[in-house]
């Protein structure tokens, strides 16, 4: 198999152009992962949804025959947190280097607009998430950092347990950062 691929910056109009094969690739990881791969579907609807830097901060892989393998949607909400919301490689591609490729274009455009981190949540139930964010040198946040996140993300029924974070409905997921450096 031909492992060339480029990543490109997921403007409005290339979302609009690609949404349905974004959404086939999250069809693919909801197959292979369940709810464990986030307990919230994401609908055509949450990948149009304009938010602020969306449009210059997200970023989509394709393979040599230009077809849509990976995705890594991010936003901010200040001028010193630039927020992961979606990210992932379809399995076929995983260990290609395509989500390091993926957040080091974010990282780099993070950096050149000075923000200070980048920041996501990933669930406890995905066993192949937390590594893989682990690996791009995030950390979890635990104490006064969580329950700053918490509060920045607006998650106000949300509860800490340790070091995760736990929705009503009880999902939990660990909330990641990295500083940009």
């Amino acid at each position: 198999m031909d492992r060339r691929y480029r990543i490109e910056t997921l403007t409005e109009e290339l979302m609009r152009e690609r949404v349905q094969d974004i959404l086939a690739l999250e069809e693919v990881f909801y197959r292979q992962f369940g709810m464990s791969y986030s307990h919230e579907v994401w609908t055509e609807k949450h990948f149009l949804h304009p938010l602020p830097g969306k449009w210059e901060l997200s970023k989509i892989a394709f393979d040599q025959d230009d077809k849509v393998i990976g995705f890594w949607v991010s936003s901010y909400q200040d001028k010193e947190e630039l927020r992961g919301h979606r990210a992932g490689v379809h399995p076929d591609w995983r260990g290609a280097g395509i989500l390091r490729a993926l957040f080091a274009a974010n990282y780099a455009d993070g950096k050149r607009l000075g923000f200070v981190y980048v920041s996501g949540t990933t669930s406890v139930a995905n066993p192949a998430s937390l590594p893989a964010w682990l690996a791009l040198g995030y950390r979890i946040l635990s104490g006064a950092e969580l329950e700053a996140f918490k509060d920045r993300r607006g998650r106000t029924h949300d509860r800490i347990e340790g070091d995760q974070i736990v929705s009503p409905e009880g999902y939990r997921n660990y909330a990641l950062r990295r500083e940009i450096e």
